[in-house]
């Protein structure tokens, strides 16, 4: 593994941000952002993934159309 992990949220922010997403997160993956804000690199298959910062997943999610 090889994921370069974002810094953390403060608890505001991120419940501010979680909140105004009108979205169905998974649990892991809040955990997950709630723990580091995200990251990219390489995970355990191999793989290059990015977790976009919550601060920009909405903006991110406007411009691709998703």
């Amino acid at each position: 593994q090889n994921l370069s992990k974002n810094n953390r949220l403060d608890a505001a922010q991120y419940n501010s941000i979680v909140q105004s997403i009108d979205c169905k997160f998974p649990v892991d993956y809040l955990a997950f952002m709630k723990e580091c804000n995200g990251g990219e690199g390489v995970i355990n298959d191999g793989r290059y993934v990015r977790f976009w910062p919550l601060e920009e997943l909405q903006e991110a999610n406007e411009d691709y159309m998703v």
